[in-house]
C-alpha cells in the first residue's frame, strides 16, 4: 500500500514559533479561507504546527501547555479544513526545545557549562530539553498518541532532534553509570571517558526512534514519523533506520546555498531511500520575511526533482495564520513546475561516472562532540562537488554503505580528506583501481596502511601553510601559474612505486603569524602529488588538504588543477568545455531515454557576509556537451515546453548538444 509521502509532491511547512507573551494569536483566523489558498496554490500536503520550540501547543492538548492566547484549536480546524478539500496533514512538533517544560521541569533540561555553550542561543527564551530524561515518556510521546489518535493528521515532522551539546543533568549522570559502569565526564574532551561518552550520547535519538516506532505500529492508521536532518550528509548515524523516509531544511545561509541544495541532494539521491529537501521562500532562510528571486527558488527545486527526490516548500504564517496572495502564487509558479518537470522526467534515476566518497566512520570518529554536527569536516567534500560541477562533470556522493551499486559503473572516484580503515571498503576501491578507475585522494586519504599502500606513499607528520608547484604538464592556458599556496594542513610523505608530479615547499610563516605565508623555504623539496598505476587504472595522493582549501579560497589554481588531472587520465570525463563555470550539468535515465539537465546557478549570489541574495539571471547563451550515447536518436524533447530545442549530432559512443540560451534549468530528453 503506498503512503502519502509516495504520492504527494506537491508540499509546504510553514513555520509558526510563537512566543508566551504573544496575546494576539489567532484573533482573526479562517482555516476554510486559509486552506482555499493553499489548495489554489496546488499543494496536496501540509505541514501544520502542534508544538513549537518556545514549548506552546496550537492544539487543545490534555498532556502538554497550550498556548494561553490560543482561542480555538488551531491544530484541529486547520487539519480538518484541509484534509477536507483533499489536502493530507502531518504535524510539527518542536522536539529537543521546549521553553516551557524547561521552567515546568528544570531537571529535565540539559546541562551544560559554558565551556562549549552550544545551546539554542538563536533563540533568547528557549531551552533544551535532554532526550534520556522523563520528558520523552511524560510529554512527548503522548503528545504524539494525542496527536495522532484525534487529529486527521497523517505524520508528524520532528524538529531539532539532535542534541546540541553536551549534557551533565542527573539523568545522563545515572543512565551512563549504569549502562557504561564509568562515570559521566566532565564537559572537557581530555577526559579518559570522553570517547565512552561521545559513543552513548550518540544512541540517544535511536531509543527514541524505537519509541516512536513502537508508537506509530500501536496506531489504529497509517502514521509517518521523520526527524530533520537524520540520514543526511551530515548527520552519520549507524542501525536501523526507523524514519519513513529521509527530510532536511538545508541550510541557506552559506554560499552558495543552492550548491548546498545540489550537494545533499547528490548524496540522498544514492541512499536508496525516499527523501524529500526543504527550500525556504525567505531571502536568507528562516532569519528574514523577504521573498527570495523566484529563479533560485527554481534552481533549488529543479536540483532536487532531478535527483530523484521531493520538494517541500518553506513559509512563514501570521499570527492568524495567514500568508500573503502575492505569496501564494509565487508557490503556485512553484508547484506547477514541480508538477510538470516529473511528469517529463518520470522516475528516471540519477546517473554519474564520478563519485565523492563520503566516509560516514571516518566522520563519525574524526567527531569530538556530542552533538555530531560534523558541518566543518564536510569543507573538503563541499569543494570537491563545487570543483566537480564548475568543470562540467556529473557526480554522486557515495557511503560505505552504497558504493558497491555504483564502483561498476565509475570512472573517477575522489576521497577528499577522510581516512578509510575498513579492510572491505578498501579492497572494493583498490579493484576499482585495478580495473581502470582514476582515484584521486588527499591528506588523510593516505593515513591508513593499506590506503598508503595503494597510493604507493608511506606517510609522516603534518606541518601547516605551504606551495604546491605543479608539472606543467597538468598546466594549461596562456598564462602558466605559479605555485598554489595552501592556508591548509600538509603532509611528509615519501614515495614508494610512483611517480611524483607535484612538489610541495613550506613556508616560511607559521599559521599563527599575522603576516599570511612568507617566503617559500626551496631547501626542503618535499613529494606533493604523486600517482601509481594498478592494472589500468591510477592512483593519485595528493599529500596536502586542497578540497578543504578550495571551500575556503575558491583559488582558481586548484579547481585547474583538478580540471587537468581528470583530463589526463579520463580525457571523456569532462562533457563540456565551453560551458561558464556557473552551469551545472547532470545525467538521469529511464527505459530507452536519456536525461541531459542544465541548470545555471548564476541567478544566486550571496554577499560574503550573508545578508543578500542578488537576481542576476545571466542568460547563457550558448555552449556544447558531449554525452556517452550509444542508441539511435528517435527525437529530443525539452523541459520546459517553450525551451530551444538543442541541435544534434552523433559520433561513435557519444551525441554531441549544441545547448541555446540556457537562462535558469533545461531537461533535455533524448529518447531511442
Amino acid at each position: 500500500m503506498s503512503r502519502w509521502f509516495e504520492e504527494k509532491k506537491c508540499r509546504i511547512h510553514i513555520d509558526t514559533h510563537v512566543p508566551t507573551e504573544i496575546t494576539e494569536l489567532g484573533e482573526n483566523f479562517d482555516a476554510g479561507k486559509t486552506a482555499d489558498g493553499l489548495v489554489n496554490a496546488g499543494f496536496e500536503m501540509v505541514q501544520v504546527f502542534a508544538k513549537c520550540l518556545f514549548g506552546n501547543s496550537y492544539y487543545f492538548t490534555d498532556v502538554g501547555v497550550r498556548h494561553p492566547a490560543l482561542k480555538t484549536d488551531m491544530l484541529r480546524e486547520m487539519s480538518e479544513a484541509l484534509v477536507a478539500r483533499g489536502v493530507t496533514v502531518t504535524a510539527y512538533y518542536s522536539l529537543i526545545p521546549d521553553a516551557v517544560q524547561a521552567k515546568l521541569h528544570p531537571e529535565w533540561k540539559i546541562h551544560y557549562d559554558k565551556k562549549h555553550d552550544l545551546g539554542f542561543a538563536h533563540v533568547d527564551d528557549c531551552a533544551s530539553m535532554c532526550l534520556h530524561s522523563p520528558y520523552i515518556d511524560t510529554i512527548v510521546l503522548p503528545q504524539v498518541s494525542e496527536i495522532a489518535k484525534n487529529y486527521p493528521v497523517s505524520g508528524v515532522f520532528f524538529d531539532f532532534g539532535r542534541s546540541a551539546c553536551y549534557c551533565g543533568c542527573q539523568c545522563c549522570q545515572k543512565i551512563f553509570k549504569a549502562e557504561t559502569g564509568l562515570p559521566l565526564p566532565d564537559n572537557d574532551e581530555t577526559d579518559p571517558n570522553w570517547g565512552t561518552y561521545i559513543l552513548w550520547k550518540r544512541e540517544e535519538q535511536t531509543i527514541f526512534e524505537q519509541k516512536m516506532d513502537r508508537l506509530c505500529k500501536s496506531l489504529d492508521k497509517d502514521f509517518s514519523f521523520v526527524i530533520n536532518y537524520s540520514y543526511t550528509i551530515r548527520n552519520p548515524e549507524q542501525g536501523t533506520r526507523l524514519n519513513d523516509f529521509i527530510t532536511m531544511d538545508v541550510s541557506e545561509s552559506q554560499e552558495p546555498c543552492g550548491l548546498n541544495v545540489s550537494f545533499n541532494a547528490k548524496y540522498l539521491a544514492t541512499v536508496n531511500e525516499r527523501y524529500e529537501i526543504m527550500t525556504t521562500r525567505m531571502i536568507k532562510w528562516w532569519s528574514s520575511w523577504g521573498l527570495k528571486p523566484y529563479n533560485t527558488l527554481l534552481y533549488q527545486n529543479a536540483i532536487i526533482q532531478t535527483h530523484g527526490g521531493d520538494s517541500i516548500m518553506g513559509d512563514r504564517w501570521d499570527l492568524d495564520w495567514k500568508t500573503d496572495d502575492a505569496i501564494l502564487k509565487y508557490f503556485a509558479d512553484m508547484n506547477k513546475f514541480v508538477s510538470g518537470i516529473r511528469t517529463f522526467i518520470g522516475n528516471a534515476e540519477p546517473q554519474a561516472k564520478a563519485a565523492i566518497m563520503n566516509c560516514r566512520d571516518f566522520l563519525r570518529n574524526k567527531n569530538s562532540t556530542p552533538a555530531n554536527d560534523i558541518t566543518l569536516l564536510l569543507a573538503g567534500m563541499e569543494a570537491t562537488h563545487k570543483i566537480l560541477i564548475q568543470n562540467h562533470l556529473p557526480c554522486l556522493i557515495v557511503d560505505e554503505d552504497n558504493i558497491a551499486r555504483y564502483l561498476n559503473d565509475l570512472e573517477v572516484l575522489i576521497i577528499p580528506e577522510q581516512q578509510i580503515d575498513d579492510p572491505l571498503l578498501i579492497e572494493q576501491i583498490r579493484v576499482f583501481v585495478e580495473n581502470g578507475g582514476l582515484l584521486v585522494g588527499s591528506l588523510d586519504a593516505g593515513y591508513s596502511e593499506a590506503m598508503a599502500g595503494l597510493f604507493g606513499v608511506k606517510c609522516g607528520d603534518e606541518f601547516s601553510r605551504g606551495f604546491i608547484s605543479i608539472a606543467t604538464e597538468f598546466i594549461d592556458g596562456k598564462y602558466k601559474f605559479p605555485e598554489i599556496p595552501l592556508d591548509a594542513r600538509f603532509n611528509r610523505f615519501k614515495r614508494s612505486g610512483c611517480r611524483e608530479i607535484a612538489q610541495t615547499y613550506k613556508s616560511k610563516y607559521s599559521t599563527s603569524s599575522n603576516f599570511g605565508f612568507g617566503p617559500i623555504d626551496r631547501k626542503e623539496i618535499m613529494p606533493g602529488i604523486t600517482v601509481k598505476q594498478h592494472g589500468a587504472g591510477h592512483a593519485v595522493y595528493i599529500g596536502a588538504e586542497i578540497f578543504g582549501n578550495y571551500r575556503k579560497t575558491n583559488n582558481p589554481q586548484i579547481k585547474h588543477f583538478i580540471k587537468m588531472l581528470i583530463m589526463k587520465y579520463k580525457p571523456e570525463m569532462i562533457i563540456s568545455h565551453d560551458a561558464p563555470d556557473s552551469v551545472e550539468l547532470a545525467i538521469s535515465t529511464a527505459p530507452a531515454v536519456t536525461f541531459l539537465h542544465c541548470f545555471n546557478y548564476s541567478p544566486e549570489k550571496e554577499l560574503a557576509f550573508g545578508c543578500s541574495y542578488i537576481d542576476n539571471s545571466a542568460k547563457i547563451s550558448e555552449f556544447q556537451v558531449k554525452i556517452p550515447y550509444t542508441g539511435t536518436i528517435k527525437r529530443i524533447e525539452v523541459f520546459p515546453e517553450n525551451a530551444v530545442v538543442p541541435e544534434y549530432k552523433q559520433e561513435t559512443g557519444k551525441v554531441i548538444l549544441q545547448i541555446k540560451d540556457l537562462k535558469v534549468f533545461r531537461s533535455i530528453a533524448i529518447y531511442e
